[in-house]
Parts: structure tokens; C-alpha cells; sequence
């Protein structure tokens, strides 16, 4: 799969899904996250995130989404090896969808027991759990998991020696596999019908079995080599695409920056001109104010000049000798 496209992706709907307060669209984008880890076998990566979806699926008050996450943990902690962790992930897990009534989840978490204790060596509880998947599986119709529960059967019981009934089941899922079109369950049973064969001493029919399993585990190696040349193909135009994408966010970006300094040059030109224009108008005002104030006090000054008794006594005597001579000359 094209991880790596997938994870970038998801990150920026992380990234959104914070932005815009969102948790179920955080929750789903998590999960997405989750699950590209436990492909890729990071499996702690992907335990990290399950216990962060978990604090979101019970703020998100949704029984259903916190019964997919209970399952989730359980598969995280098993692929660690921490199978006494998953056992307990499972029981609440279980617990859950008996309330929900969620015969689905119950026939895979019931599954899920059983493969755990398979791998403890506990014979008799992987047993009922497989037989309890069994019946679930049917009344739910998940064809897959039935075969998968019949196939797990067979190998516990081939472990335990029980040749017989390890036939029975493989040959039950072989028949069911080739009914439903699964070539890798049909590939799996191949192999171990193989080894129960040949461990009763069928070495006739033990080499029958392991060559149709040869050969059908060579053309599902062909066909996967094939898929994973067109995904590297794939991904390859995918990452010229992205590259593409991002050398064209880059360039907004810039263009985005230049504009926002062009902007607040611009602001800044307005800004300095509105000042200046301010501070020449009031520069003009006051030199305006003290031509005013100049003005007045000259003619104050002159006022004042004016008011003297010196020259007013002066005026008089001016007025006076104009009016006797005047006068004089109408006497002679």
C-alpha cells in the first residue's frame, strides 16, 4: 500500500481536525494513522495511538466506537507478545458487545481469544472460543472467520497430537475456502493438511497436498509481486503529484508573503503621508498664529504710541498754530 501517501494525508486531517475542535474526525484520522502503523509492524506506534483513541472514544460518548477501540488494543498488545494485556482488552471488549447485543464484534473478539490462547498453550479454552466464533461467525454470516476458526482447530489440535480431528477441521475449512474463492486460505490449509498427513504416515498424500500448496503459494507470490511493482508505480507518479503539490503551496505561500509585505508597505506609505501632510498644517497654523500675534502687537504698540500725552500734547499745539494763523490771515 502506498504508506507513506496515506500518512501524509492523514496528517493534514489531524492537523484540521485540531484546527476546527473536531474529535471524531481527530478519532478517524487517528485511526487511519493506527492502522498504516500496524501494517508496517510499528506496532508501539500503533499502541501509542490506540490509548489516545481511547480517551477520545470516551469523550465521544459512542459505545460503538469504544467497542472497536477495546479490540484494537487487544490486537496491539498481542502482536507485542503482551498476550495477558490483550486477554483483558478482550473481556471488556467482550463484555461490551454482549451489552450492544454486536454479534459481529463478538464473533471476532471471541476469535481473537482463541488465537491468544493458542499461543499460551491453554488447548481447552482456545477450543471453546474457536467453537464459540464458529457458531457466531455463522449465525452473522462472516464466511472468513469460520474458515479461520475451523483452520485454527485443526492446528491446536495437530499440536496436540489429535490427528484425526486436526484433519476433520482442515478439511472442513479447505472445502469451505474453495466455496468462498480465499486462495490463502485454501494455501494454509494445503500446508497443514500436509503436516497431519504426513505426521499419520499418508507421505503419498502428504506430497499431494504440499504441491498444490506449492503451487498455489507461488502464483500468490507472482500476483503480490506483480501488485507491488503497479504500487511502486503507483506511488512513484503519486509522489511526483505530491512534490508538485507542495512546490505549488510553496509558491502561494511566498506569493501569499508578498503580498502581506506589499500590503503593509503600502499601509505604511499611507500611514507616513497622512502624518506628514498633519505635520505641515500644523506647522502652517503656527506660523499663521504668530504672524497673527505679531501683527496685533504692532498695532497695540502703535495704539499705545498714539496714546502718549507727549504726543498728544504735541498734536494740539499743532492744531492750535494752524488755527491762529489761519486766523491772521483773515485779520490783515
Amino acid at each position: 500500500g502506498q504508506y507513506d501517501s496515506a500518512q501524509y494525508y492523514l496528517l493534514q486531517c489531524d492537523r484540521l481536525a485540531n484546527k476546527l475542535d473536531d474529535n471524531n474526525l481527530r478519532y478517524y484520522t487517528l485511526q487511519g494513522q493506527a492502522n498504516i502503523h500496524d501494517a508496517l509492524g510499528e506496532f508501539e506506534k500503533s499502541l501509542a495511538l490506540e490509548k489516545q483513541l481511547e480517551k477520545i472514544a470516551k469523550h465521544l460518548d459512542n459505545e460503538n466506537i469504544r467497542l472497536t477501540n477495546l479490540l484494537n488494543i487487544g490486537v496491539s498488545f498481542a502482536n507485542l507478545e503482551k498476550l495477558d494485556s490483550a486477554l483483558v482488552y478482550y473481556e471488556l471488549g467482550k463484555n461490551l458487545a454482549f451489552q450492544l447485543q454486536d454479534d459481529e464484534q463478538l464473533t471476532l473478539i471471541h476469535y481473537n481469544i482463541g488465537t491468544v490462547y493458542d499461543r499460551l498453550n491453554m488447548e481447552v479454552e482456545a477450543e471453546e472460543s474457536f467453537k464459540t466464533a464458529i457458531a457466531l461467525a455463522r449465525k452473522t454470516k462472516q464466511q472468513h472467520v469460520v474458515i479461520r476458526s475451523l483452520h485454527m482447530l485443526g492446528r491446536l489440535f495437530l499440536e496436540g497430537g489429535k490427528l484425526n480431528k486436526a484433519q476433520n477441521y482442515l478439511n472442513d475449512a479447505l472445502e469451505l475456502a474453495n466455496d468462498e474463492g480465499i486462495l490463502l486460505d485454501v494455501m494454509w490449509n494445503y500446508e497443514y493438511l500436509s503436516k497431519v498427513t504426513e505426521a499419520k504416515g499418508n507421505y503419498a498424500e502428504a506430497l499431494t497436498f504440499h504441491k498444490e500448496y506449492s503451487q498455489l503459494s507461488d502464483s500468490i507470490l507472482n500476483t503480490s509481486k506483480i501488485e507491488t511493482i503497479k504500487n511502486l508505480e503507483e506511488k512513484n507518479e503519486s509522489d511526483k503529484k505530491e512534490q508538485a503539490i507542495q512546490l505549488l503551496e510553496e509558491q502561494t505561500k511566498l506569493q501569499d508573503i508578498q503580498l502581506s509585505q506589499q500590503k503593509t508597505i503600502t499601509v505604511i506609505l499611507i500611514v507616513l503621508s497622512i502624518a506628514i501632510i498633519v505635520i505641515l498644517f500644523l506647522l502652517y497654523q503656527q506660523y499663521r498664529n504668530k504672524q497673527e500675534v505679531k501683527q496685533w502687537k504692532m498695532q497695540q504698540k502703535m495704539l499705545r504710541s498714539q496714546m502718549n500725552p507727549h504726543f498728544i500734547f504735541n498734536a494740539l499745539t499743532s492744531i492750535q498754530n494752524f488755527v491762529i494763523n489761519e486766523e491772521s490771515e483773515l485779520a490783515t
